[in-house]
C-alpha cells in the first residue's frame, strides 16, 4: 500500500513510469500537470498540496 507521504522514486518509480502517471493524472483531473511539477513534488500529499493551492 502506498502512503501520501511515500515518495514515488523511493518506491522504485522512474521517469518512464513518471511519464505514465502524469499522463493518467491529466486524463482523471482534466487539466495539464507539468512533468517538473512531478518530479518536484514526489509525494502524493506534496501534488495535492500544490494543486490545491493553484486553484485557491
Amino acid at each position: 500500500e502506498v502512503g501520501v507521504h511515500d515518495n514515488f522514486f523511493d518506491l522504485g518509480g522512474q521517469s518512464l513510469l513518471l511519464v505514465r502517471v502524469q499522463a493518467r493524472l491529466a486524463k482523471r483531473l482534466n487539466r495539464d500537470i507539468p512533468i517538473l511539477e512531478l518530479f518536484r513534488r514526489p509525494t502524493i500529499h506534496a501534488l495535492a498540496a500544490h494543486l490545491a493551492k493553484e486553484i485557491t
